[in-house]
């Protein structure tokens, strides 16, 4: 009714709104602006503006907090959108210091995905090597359960034998 300009509507009753509310709407239409706070984000085109916006702005040094705002909001487009930029820019994610604060979930479900576009599985290992030795005392439990899904096989004999063998993390490790 409000986006269509030949409709002609001279009356329009809107129950259980408050003015505030009402003026931010009103404005929003006309303007396609709106300050954000708390109370007014429940409108819905507030929300996928809010959600278009910071699709926009994603980089790898955001997507990671992008994504997890998505999903505490429940902005379905802004989630899969930014699970699919950190698959496609992992290389680059996972030199970023959000990375550093992914929890053993996320870290698993992230490194096991077949969809991951990394240059080598290298790559793999160092983020898990990385990631473990942010917080040691909490992660090196979960280390076993990691690196189940780097595929070393896809790694070099050279790279196994300089990095992984020497890496002092897997040290008697056991891996199940």
């Amino acid at each position: 009714m409000f986006t269509n300009c030949d409709e002609k509507i001279n009356i329009c009753y809107m129950k259980q709104l408050d003015s505030t509310a009402l003026q931010l709407l009103v404005n929003f239409i006309y303007t396609g602006e709106i300050t954000v706070t708390e109370n007014n984000l429940q409108i819905q085109e507030v929300k996928e503006a809010c959600c278009d916006f910071l699709q926009a702005q994603m980089c790898p040094k955001n997507c990671i907090g992008l994504n997890a705002l998505a999903d505490l909001h429940s902005c379905e487009q802004l989630l899969t959108s930014s699970e699919l930029y950190i698959q496609q820019h992992f290389s680059d994610v996972v030199d970023g210091n959000e990375f550093l604060y992914l929890s053993s979930g996320q870290m698993v479900k992230l490194i096991a995905s077949d969809e991951v576009k990394v240059p080598s599985e290298e790559k793999v290992f160092e983020s898990v090597i990385r990631w473990v030795k942010h917080d040691l005392g909490s992660r090196k439990c979960i280390l076993p359960q990691l690196m189940e899904h780097v595929r070393l096989p896809l790694t070099s004999k050279e790279y196994i034998l300089k990095k992984v063998v020497e890496e002092p993390l897997l040290d008697n490790l056991k891996f199940t």
